[in-house]
């Protein structure tokens, strides 16, 4: 969800994109099928690939609900990218985003936007589903 003059509204849209956090191979994915708006066959090529390197790729649906699935347990990287909550400072990413981006993509900057994003590590057990909510605040 992200937050609005009258509220809260579900976040349709927005962007998952969960990485392990030991990287195998070095080739670098584009950033386009991860983009906003992106084309449905890029976003299948992204979601493939993605998920080729243990991760996954999901995005909000209407009412702002998604279901990522993981193939093994293990410690990952989870990036959510808002759809409609702006941040002033587009050129910039902290710098622990930055590095673990610049891992998998080839523009790091250019796959989150001029949009508000939220970057946590998570550990998943493998046994069971862990629900997680994120709320893009205003700035």
């Amino acid at each position: 969800t992200y937050a609005t003059a009258d509220g809260v509204a579900p976040d349709s849209g927005a962007r998952i994109i969960v990485l392990p956090e030991k990287r195998e191979g070095t080739a670098k994915l584009p950033v386009a099928g991860f983009r906003a708006g992106a084309h449905e066959a890029d976003q299948t090529l992204a979601r493939t690939s993605i998920r080729a390197l243990g991760g996954d790729y999901e995005i909000a649906d209407q009412e702002g609900h998604y279901t990522v699935r993981l193939a093994s347990a293990g410690a990952y990287h989870v990036l959510f990218i808002s759809r409609f909550q702006p941040r002033d400072d587009a050129a910039f990413l902290e710098p622990a985003l930055q590095e673990a981006l610049s891992i998998y993509f080839d523009r790091p900057t250019a796959l989150v936007g001029p949009v508000a994003y939220e970057f946590t590590e998570f550990t998943f057990r493998g046994d069971k589903a862990v629900p997680r909510d994120h709320v893009f605040e205003r700035e």
